[in-house]
């Protein structure tokens, strides 16, 4: 898409991520211009993720992201970027490390040490659990997105997977969270 064609960088961050990487939205300049990133999304090749740009980019990317899952293009035909049920414990322990997209009903919320557990499972220390630290509540309180209420809900999260008794997803973007509905709607 790129080859041998002029490319602007927007948003371009002043600091590497977790990854020593510096990160910008791409667009592709010429008679057709047209966003890198959601184009990609959009074609099922990669997942949106919520740390590589504004809210706003995040929120475009996850429509694209929507519409690709729903057309079953790329990726998605392939099942490689499946959405993960929280209650498949084993699947998600296995990608432990990895990026991924997880769905289901939260049960329950508790908060401990200043950190907002969200639990898909009865148990903590072996069901998936969704962490969101002190510094980024404030950041899902400004997007609307009462932490509290979402027991009953079903939600979609998107994130680096990891093992703490349980498998688990720490959140620090509230564009990470989509709040589908109480019955999955």
């Amino acid at each position: 898409m790129v080859a041998g064609r002029r490319v602007a960088l927007y948003g371009a961050a002043d600091h590497a991520d977790r990854y020593g990487r510096l990160t910008a939205q791409v667009t592709i300049v010429g008679p057709d211009v047209l966003w890198l990133q959601g184009e990609l999304v959009l074609a099922g090749m990669v997942h949106a993720a919520p740390d590589s740009g504004p809210l706003d980019c995040t929120a475009a990317l996850i429509g694209r992201e929507t519409v690709a899952r729903q057309r079953r293009a790329g990726l998605w035909r392939e099942g490689t970027l499946a959405v993960r049920n929280a209650s498949a414990v084993p699947l998600l322990l296995a990608g432990a490390g990895s990026f991924a997209v997880v769905e289901g009903t939260v049960l329950r919320i508790g908060e401990a040490g200043g950190r907002v557990f969200i639990d898909f499972g009865r148990r903590y220390s072996r069901d998936f659990s969704i962490i969101v630290p002190r510094e980024a509540q404030a950041g899902f309180a400004k997007a609307g997105l009462d932490l509290h209420g979402l027991s009953g809900k079903r939600i979609r999260a998107r994130g680096v997977l990891f093992e703490q008794g349980g498998p688990a997803m720490e959140l620090m973007n509230p564009a990470a969270l989509e709040v589908i509905g109480a019955n999955g709607t």
